[in-house]
């Protein structure tokens, strides 16, 4: 199944949605996405945040969602799903498995 997200780079007002399958797991949002994010915000190296994950600061400052391959989207977010929204961050240390089951 897929739904239309919206992605915000942090401390920006630069913005897109994309068409995220809510059947991939994180490694494969982040491995999906990273040819888009290229394109459209010239950043090679980046991790994700969601709207989701309670935090007691700035809500761009949140935690990054692992790259993890052992669950999917939708079993993280459950019907919260469909609320979701994502921060970019630029990170030059950050580095993604790649996934040999890339899916589009």
């Amino acid at each position: 199944m897929t739904s239309l997200f919206y992605f915000k780079l942090v401390y920006t007002s630069y913005t897109k949605y994309y068409e995220v399958n809510t059947l991939w797991t994180p490694l494969e949002l982040y491995n999906n996405l990273k040819p888009l994010i290229l394109t459209d915000f010239n950043i090679e190296n980046f991790e994700l945040a969601d709207t989701f994950t309670k935090f007691d600061g700035n809500a761009e400052d949140k935690p990054k969602i692992e790259p993890v391959n052992n669950i999917t989207l939708e079993q993280l977010y459950g019907d919260n799903i469909k609320y979701i929204a994502f921060y970019i961050r630029v990170c030059n240390y950050c580095v993604i498995p790649p996934n040999d089951n890339m899916t589009s």
